[in-house]
């Protein structure tokens, strides 16, 4: 997705913009399900490709700051 590669990159940014990692975390996965969601609703082409712009950058957010937070919760011996 060209969104989510970009997206990806911006993690930090985001996490700024949310205040904290799991604010960024919760706010992107609920740009995910809103933009799959409102997929049946959309009619013209540009609308769905909106929504999919959407999903694919909450989807390149979502997945550093889950590996991230993933991470600093295990300690490094069990790693």
């Amino acid at each position: 997705n060209l969104a989510s590669s970009p997206a990806s990159l911006a993690a930090g940014w985001w996490v700024r913009v949310c205040r904290s990692e799991t604010n960024a975390l919760l706010a992107s996965l609920a740009i995910l399900i809103a933009s799959v969601t409102v997929v049946p609703l959309l009619g013209p082409v540009w609308l769905l490709g909106l929504s999919m712009i959407c999903f694919g950058f909450a989807l390149g957010v979502s997945l550093p700051l889950l590996l991230t937070m993933l991470s600093r919760g295990i300690s490094p011996d069990e790693q």
